[in-house]
């Protein structure tokens, strides 16, 4: 049994604070990898979390925000 944590495409938005389509975004530059594939014809793609805070973290931050 894995002991990894895995996060759904909808779970990596909420934690990264962008939409899902960002998501889809991140992982067509490369800047974020699957992790795993569920099997079937429409396998959802899974994330680590560390994967997609260090995606997070690439994300400027807005001007006069606090960093």
């Amino acid at each position: 049994m894995s002991s990894f944590e895995y996060l759904t495409a909808n779970e990596a938005a909420g934690r990264a604070g962008v939409t899902r389509r960002t998501i889809t975004r991140w992982i067509e530059s490369g800047r974020l990898n699957p992790a795993a594939r569920l099997p079937g014809e429409t396998g959802a793609l899974l994330f680590l979390p560390a994967d997609v805070d260090a995606a997070a973290a690439l994300t400027p931050s807005p001007e006069g925000a606090e960093a």
